[in-house]
């Protein structure tokens, strides 16, 4: 099974583009490590940070909401969507202020709804037996993009701010959306619609019937 799964998620092309999708996607999101320290050198008072950090995450649950509904959006759009949501980040991170956030939660809502659509292709893609594994190794990918963007913006720390930091991660958002726009296979990862659900299972009086119908025919 560990053999098939990686073996789908490095030989199959659209397998590979949703598992790399969704890597990124979830691994850039770890960047909201680093608002309560932006929240702070904005000035914003201790006590109120957590309230302020109430707005990217209501974000993502309205990113969530509004994900499962746009699930079978074609790369052109998911384009358009994350770079404004990278526009917005960038733009909110060097506001220097604490309504800068705004800006940061319409990053979020985005990112969490691209994460749907994302998770969504991987599913639909998978056709092999092993789906568990694929889907592994797109969270393996994940974690590999966070500890990079840990890492680059640890190093980065010695000489800019949080809110350069943070505005920082806007940048592999706009490549990521650049790449999507100029894909030229865009409109073959859109997801099927799911199929229909199968039909109740007959009950023994209707079973009986019909058998009866059939000898009196």
């Amino acid at each position: 099974m560990l053999r098939a799964g990686l073996a789908e998620a490095r030989g199959t092309p659209r397998v590979r583009s949703a598992v790399l999708l969704t890597a990124a996607l979830t691994g850039l999101g770890v960047v909201d490590e680093y608002l309560p320290v932006l929240a702070r050198e904005a000035g914003t008072p201790a006590a109120a940070v957590p309230l302020l950090l109430l707005l990217p995450w209501a974000a993502m649950a309205a990113g969530g909401f509004v994900g499962g509904r746009m699930a079978g959006a074609g790369d052109r759009l998911l384009a358009v969507l994350l770079g404004a949501g990278g526009a917005a980040l960038a733009a909110g991170a060097l506001t220097g202020r604490p309504a800068g956030f705004l800006g940061i939660a319409a990053f979020y809502c985005v990112l969490r709804l691209a994460q749907i659509v994302a998770g969504t292709r991987l599913q639909h893609a998978i056709s092999g037996p092993a789906r568990a594994t694929v889907t592994s190794v797109a969270g393996l990918g994940a974690q590999a993009v966070a500890l990079g963007v840990f890492l680059t913006l640890g190093l980065a720390a010695r000489w800019a701010s949080a809110a350069v930091l943070v505005a920082l991660t806007a940048v592999p958002v706009l490549l990521l959306a650049v790449r999507l726009a100029l894909r030229p296979d865009a409109a073959h990862d859109v997801p099927p619609p799911w199929p229909d659900e199968p039909p109740p299972p007959a009950r023994a009086d209707d079973v009986g019937t019909t058998v009866v119908k059939e000898s009196d025919a």
